[in-house]
């Protein structure tokens, strides 16, 4: 849900942010739990945090970002695409996933925001999976990613 970067010369490491990860309803109902149990988040949100059993706290190397991304529906494709992106889409991509709701670059500030992302887009391959609005499940994304996982490994 959040995690902390470090950009160095060999890679991009991060490490978990918090014990937990904020799930909206519909998030909560794809993993089979009562968001209605869950702990709600303050402000107003409509999102409530779901606590992680022993969560990593040493860095790992970052290889891959995916990007996940609702599409509207075509009949003529799968369900489930995936689309790597180069270059300058890389920091298009993870700039429109990293702004919804603007708390990044007011926290880092605009400059070290920039400085951030665009040294993870040019550092770490990005990957979109793309979904179509029907005719698809978590299973199937999941295991998507972790067929995409895979094949990077080997």
């Amino acid at each position: 849900d959040v995690a902390l970067l470090d950009v160095r010369e060999d890679g991009v490491w991060t490490t978990a942010c918090g014990p937990s990860v904020n799930l909206l309803p519909d998030a909560a109902l794809a993993l089979g739990l009562d968001f209605e149990q869950l702990t709600p988040l303050a402000g107003g949100r409509d999102k409530s945090a779901l606590r992680i059993e022993n969560p990593p706290v040493e860095p790992r190397r970052l290889d891959l970002v995916i990007v996940l991304a609702p599409q509207e529906f075509r009949r003529d494709s799968q369900p489930i695409r995936l689309r790597e992106v180069h270059g300058a889409d890389r920091l298009r991509e993870l700039i429109g996933h990293t702004l919804l709701d603007s708390l990044a670059p007011r926290i880092l500030g605009p400059e070290a925001y920039f400085r951030l992302l665009s040294g993870l887009a040019h550092a770490v391959p990005v990957v979109v999976v793309e979904r179509t609005a029907d005719e698809w499940s978590l299973d199937s994304v999941v295991q998507t990613i972790e067929e995409l996982a895979a094949t990077r490994r080997s």
